[in-house]
């Protein structure tokens, strides 16, 4: 993601909800054994790498994936947006990677939603993680 010289730390991270999952393969038994990974450069951007899990065994499921990074000066980016859909039965994915834009970033908010469409007329995403990483 960034030059090898230019990398202050690598964050492994999983994050396991039962219907929406963010880390990486092998994917087994309805989590992610592999990590996904948030890297910290050293002139301050940030980046995230993962895959993205549906994973409803039962009934179709849509797994939404929002990530932003705030900047130093307590200003956060716009949400970054993946989403997958699983139609139950299978494992659906999706690969997911953002870099910051320039500048000097010290947080990554990573947000899981899920969203499963019935007859009902208000129908909406549920958050199922909302996590917040430091530098």
């Amino acid at each position: 993601m960034f030059a090898q010289s230019n990398i202050a730390r690598v964050q492994e991270i999983s994050i396991d909800t039962g219907g929406a999952d963010f880390g990486d393969f092998p994917h087994l038994f309805g989590s992610p054994l592999g990590k996904a990974i948030i890297c910290w450069a050293s002139d301050g951007r940030v980046a995230v790498r993962g895959t993205l899990f549906a994973d409803n065994f039962r009934e179709p499921i849509q797994a939404i994936l929002k990530v932003r990074f705030r900047s130093n000066s307590g200003t956060w980016t716009p949400f970054a947006q993946g989403d997958v859909s699983g139609n139950g039965g299978l494992v659906a994915f999706q690969r997911f990677f953002r870099t910051s834009p320039r500048g000097q970033f010290n947080r990554v908010q990573i947000r899981l939603e899920t969203f499963r469409d019935s007859a009902l007329p208000n129908d909406r995403a549920i958050t199922v993680a909302d996590e917040i990483f430091r530098r």
